[in-house]
């Protein structure tokens, strides 16, 4: 169907993303862990905090989105292959979690707390949706 190949087309470039984002994260800690003690508290290394904690942070994003199109293929997935989609489910949810740890490990020494209260909330939004999409693939797989 048409919506299958589109949702294999975006969930390729959703592997490429993720890719990137490993990358960018990789570096962003390099960067980070490269100031000196003396320099954590200037506006530079508060920068470079948020930047660190954007990119697991879009990971996340990337992972409710990659979960979302498993729900409409959960409605014309044969039995045969309900458990690969289950356990893409569980393996995103755990891709969110493992995001959102590094997210949480950054914002613990941003001092802008405007911009901490909204990366936490939404986490908090993402977090109530994987679980639902979740939900949602496992009962329908479960009750077909």
């Amino acid at each position: 169907s048409g919506t299958f190949h589109r949702n294999i087309v975006r969930l390729q470039k959703i592997r490429v993303c993720f890719a990137e984002l490993m990358r960018l994260d990789t570096e962003s800690f390099l960067e980070l862990s490269g100031f000196p003690t003396a320099d954590r508290q200037t506006a530079r290394y508060q920068g470079a905090l948020k930047r660190t904690a954007g990119f697991p942070l879009v990971m996340c994003e990337k992972a409710v989105q990659s979960l979302a199109m498993g729900v409409g293929e959960s409605r014309r997935t044969s039995r045969w292959l309900a458990s690969d989609l289950l356990e893409a489910g569980i393996l995103l949810e755990a891709s969110f979690h493992s995001g959102r740890l590094n997210v949480a490990i950054n914002l613990g020494s941003i001092q802008d707390k405007s911009f901490v209260r909204r990366v936490k909330k939404r986490l908090d939004v993402l977090d109530r949706r994987i679980k639902i999409l979740n939900k949602k693939i496992s009962l329908s797989l479960t009750h077909a």
